[in-house]
């Protein structure tokens, strides 16, 4: 009987968790052939006729290649009817499309994109007396086949396709197929991205086997999936910057609207510089700039560029006594850019330089991930391998790293540099920390911290996390330093290996500072030329509460239909820079992080744990770091990346701790309700069961947050605009046809 109850468990076991994968594999396949494909299960019964064109808008002209030339974008309009209600249109291919580009003959052929053909429909059904207008943009891109369809329905047997368009523009004029037979269409991009979700929701989900399994990182089975998820994550965030095709600028660019020039080189002019003796950029100065009483007032700023146009005018880059200077981090450059310029004689690729960064910084927000965990395990219960893979993952999206660097742009390059260096010089701080107040990783770690400075000189406020965190270690060498002459010598060996890396670091930076700047400390932030003048610019203390919201706590700006993601805009009195904007970090970005409020539930086990300090710490850097990005440029939430890492340290040390108190270590639920009732009868059966609710709680939210923060950072990359869905992040327009055609069922 013991026999066959033992084959009944390990069959039930076998079951449970088949069952989840058999669950996900039924959801992709319903998802793909019948969600995503709807479209062909709503017209394989209809016939295609072609539409007849009734009407053609007095503001089109028709033009001897066979396109529509644009006299007048108000009139710019056709109608096509149907003898039967109208479901879907599609848009016939043309010869007349492939001379029509977005932004006109004068731009080199290699820089044209595709058009986007853009319309409103009005529609009128056969009891119709006059037409009801939508509001909703569509269109297509004669570059993307799938987006020539386009949905219609409500029984209309009359369409007018009211073009959002420009005077001078040229529209093909096509032929349109009324009600088509819409083929079944699989997208290998749109399957990679379920399949993620679908392992995300597996691997993390409440109940999964991964809660089961304590983190050993001296066994295989434990470092090797770790090892595995960072390259998925790298490899995740490589893919981003590969699909979004952000353009590699290798000169600056000139900008019509303020007749300037954008210095989006000036890492490469700056390597350049250093090699030759150098901290200037060899940008040409106009004498003109030099000659002004205040360069950094923006407006007459550009209307000197446009009245001297001989020597360019460069914008957002440091401009001091009629030179240019980078105020950007040095650190990326010495790293990188230099080595690279003397080893193969030519400048790096900003690609290639942001690559390399998430490549590290990927793998650098794994180790802290598994270091923090090391830290709860010491000084309590054991943290299992899903809480850390989980928290793996929350620090790669945390750090709103992969959300960033699809722009393609090097200015977040000394963020996610630094940020690295944070990174790193916690997990340093914390191997110091479990090996006994270790100097070599105390050294490392402190070089580590200090070089943030050298990238971005906020991120070092980071280092008040080794007060929290070495506080005990402190006090102890204090008292024993009295005592002994020995222990004194320890005490002070120890503090010059935390205090020599930053003194050594600080030192060449304020020797930097002065050689640009003629002052060790300054860094030359206010000296950039961009849109406003940075060095007047005063920030009420008022004016923080709102910044305070737009950054934390502002709602996405979300919609039903693709890119679904858009812009959040917020309202200024008085001028401010302004940035694109996703919406608020916990609220938008990096929704699993809001378990970092629940601390009050868990203080007591922080508290015993001897992680609350840290917690508090971290909270306290954030806020700092705050303070300054925001009286420096508003809200942007690219700079985030500054503070959001440690935004997720605090919120690892929660979930590590419920994590450590309330899993269940059985193998199965009958092992371990044995197990209690042994030792605890039903009381301990009550308790386990409390104990696996709230572990079911917590880690069920996070699992949620993360395919949440996922989607987001997926299809932030996808907003457009608002008023001709022109993508506004770096994304190709036929790529961005192509994704928004995935939903040509919700239109």
């Amino acid at each position: 009987m013991t026999q066959h109850h033992g084959c009944a468990t390990n069959g039930m076991t076998r079951l449970r968790r088949i069952v989840p994968f058999a669950i996900a594999v039924a959801a992709i396949v319903i998802m793909e052939v019948f969600v995503f494909n709807l479209p062909f299960w709503q017209t394989r019964n209809l016939t295609p006729e072609t539409a007849v064109e009734e009407e053609l808008g007095s503001g089109l002209t028709v033009q001897n290649d066979g396109t529509l030339l644009v006299t007048d974008p108000n009139e710019a309009w056709r109608v096509v009817s149907s003898s039967e209600p109208i479901r879907y249109l599609y848009v016939n291919p043309s010869d007349s499309e492939q001379w029509i580009l977005q932004y006109g003959d004068d731009i080199p052929e290699d820089e044209r994109q595709p058009l986007s053909v853009v319309w409103q429909y009005s529609t009128k059904k056969a009891t119709d007396g006059d037409w009801y207008a939508a509001s909703a943009l569509q269109g297509y891109s004669p570059a993307a086949p799938s987006s020539r369809y386009s949905r219609v329905d409500n029984g209309a047997v009359k369409v007018r396709i009211r073009y959002v368009t420009f005077v001078n523009a040229r529209i093909p004029h096509t032929t349109i197929t009324a009600n088509p037979n819409i083929p079944m269409r699989f997208s290998k991009l749109r399957l990679g991205i379920e399949i993620l979700v679908a392992l995300i929701i597996l691997a993390f989900r409440p109940g999964s086997s991964l809660y089961r399994r304590k983190m050993e990182l001296r066994r295989v089975v434990c470092w090797a999936p770790i090892a595995v998820l960072t390259v998925i994550e790298a490899a995740f965030a490589l893919g981003l910057v590969f699909v979004t095709s952000a353009p590699e600028r290798v000169n600056p660019e000139y900008w019509s609207g303020i007749g300037s020039f954008w210095a989006i080189d000036q890492y490469q002019r700056l390597a350049d510089a250093l090699v030759h003796g150098r901290v200037n950029l060899d940008y040409a100065v106009n004498p003109a700039l030099a000659a002004m009483s205040n360069p950094y007032d923006a407006g007459g700023r550009f209307q000197l560029a446009f009245a001297n146009p001989d020597v360019p005018v460069y914008f957002d880059v440091a401009f001091k006594d009629g030179q240019y200077y980078s105020y950007f981090g040095v650190v990326p450059v010495l790293l990188l850019y230099v080595p690279y310029l003397l080893v193969t004689g030519h400048a790096l690729l900003t690609s290639r330089a942001i690559m390399v960064f998430v490549v590290l910084t990927t793998v650098s927000s794994t180790i802290l991930a598994v270091q923090l965990a090391r830290l709860v395990t010491r000084r309590g219960s054991a943290v299992s391998l899903g809480a850390v893979m989980l928290g793996s993952v929350c620090m790669f999206l945390g750090n709103v790293i992969a959300i960033v660097v699809p722009y393609g742009l090097f200015y977040p390059i000394p963020q996610v540099c630094a940020v690295m260096f944070g990174m790193l010089g916690l997990s340093c701080w914390i191997e110091a920390k479990i090996r006994g107040l270790s100097k070599v990783w105390i050294a490392f770690g402190s070089l580590c911290m200090a070089l943030t400075i050298g990238c971005r000189p906020q991120v070092v406020l980071a280092s008040l996390l080794a007060l929290p965190l070495f506080w005990n270690d402190i006090v102890t060498l204090w008292q024993e330093g009295w005592r002994s002459l020995r222990a004194f010598g320890r005490e002070a060996a120890v503090w010059l290996c935390a205090a020599v890396p930053y003194a050594l670091v600080i030192a060449g930076q304020f020797a930097y500072n002065a050689a640009r700047f003629g002052k060790i400390t300054d860094f030359g932030s206010n000296y950039n030329l961009t849109g406003y003048d940075m060095t007047h610019n005063e920030v009420g203390i008022s004016r923080y509460i709102s910044f305070f919201f737009y950054y934390f706590f502002q709602p996405p700006n979300l919609s039903g239909r693709f890119p679904f993601v858009n812009e959040v805009l917020w309202p200024t009195v008085t001028f401010r820079s302004y940035h694109y904007n996703v919406g608020s970090y916990f609220l938008a970005i990096a929704p699993f992080a809001l378990i970092v409020f629940t601390v009050f539930a868990w203080r007591a086990a922080m508290r015993r744990i001897q992680v609350m300090g840290l917690y508090v710490a971290s909270g306290i850097a954030v806020f700092m770091m705050f303070i300054v990005n925001s009286r420096a440029n508003g809200v942007d939430f690219r700079y985030t990346i500054d503070f959001g890492w440690l935004i997720v340290v605090a919120m690892l040390l929660i979930v590590y701790v419920a994590d450590a108190t309330t899993r269940d270590v059985g193998d199965d639920a009958a092992d371990e309700l044995s197990n209690v009732g042994s030792s605890g009868g039903a009381s301990g059966i009550v308790a386990s069961s409390l104990r696996r609710i709230l572990h079911t709680n917590v880690f069920g939210f996070l699992t949620l947050g993360i395919v949440l923060s996922l989607l987001m950072t997926v299809f932030k990359q996808c907003m457009a605009s608002a008023t001709n869905l022109v993508p506004t992040m770096n994304m190709d327009v036929d790529r961005w046809w192509d994704m928004a055609s995935w939903f040509i069922f919700l239109q």
